[in-house]
């Protein structure tokens, strides 16, 4: 069974596990905007790759650090969110890349401004670096993936990570635990579903478009 969050990524935990993991977080934090957070978990790194952009782009910077820098940085991000290091800037910069960034809006006007700051050297530098920086990060993924396959067998997606990482970050921001195994009590608990119709209430267009049971 497929949980998506409200930008539609699909995470594909059991249901349960999912919404009792909620549940701990519940209600300082409501469903909608964990599953938000996890959206911009997964945003983040363009996020910032495009904010760094903007700014290279304004002071018009030579061509070989845009490259550089928009390489890197992203990266640098994806590495720290893999190892639980979690930045308030980066993860919100997510949050609302994940809102207006899909739009194509941003690269339209990002690119206006780069061919009149840059011209089309720094524009290259920047679309190379983003191609390359890209396959950097799925070369990160899959390597955390596998990592966390050989150590509990469980086999999970990048989304799927992009939860746990907005779990974790809640979680830290209350002082609770940021371990994301559930207990035989909590299991057995019902308290989900609770947690499952309130998300459904913030997000009911979403659910009449996704299978959600």
């Amino acid at each position: 069974m497929t949980i998506y969050t409200p930008g539609s990524m699909p995470i594909s935990f059991p249901m349960k596990y999912a919404f009792t993991l909620l549940d701990r977080l519940y209600p300082t934090y409501r469903p909608h905007k964990v599953l938000k957070i996890a959206d911009g978990m997964d945003c983040a790194p363009e996020a910032i790759a495009f904010i760094l952009a903007a700014l290279l782009f304004l002071f018009k910077i030579n061509f070989a650090i845009i490259f550089i820098s928009v390489l890197v940085f992203p990266s640098l991000i994806k590495i720290l969110h893999i190892r639980s290091n979690y930045n308030n800037f980066t993860v919100y910069s997510g949050v609302i890349f994940s809102y207006i960034g899909k739009l194509g809006l941003l690269t339209s006007l990002l690119t206006v401004l780069g061919w009149f700051s840059v011209g089309w050297q720094g524009l290259l530098a920047f679309f190379i670096a983003r191609f390359i920086g890209g396959l950097v990060n799925t070369f990160l993924e899959a390597r955390e993936k596998r990592k966390i396959r050989d150590a509990s067998g469980i086999v999970i997606n990048e989304f799927d990570r992009c939860f746990i990482d907005a779990y974790r970050f809640c979680a830290n921001k209350i002082g609770l635990t940021l371990d994301y195994s559930i207990s035989e009590e909590e299991l057995e608990s019902d308290r989900w579903q609770i947690i499952y119709l309130d998300y459904s209430t913030q997000d009911p267009l979403l659910f009449q478009a996704r299978n959600f049971s």
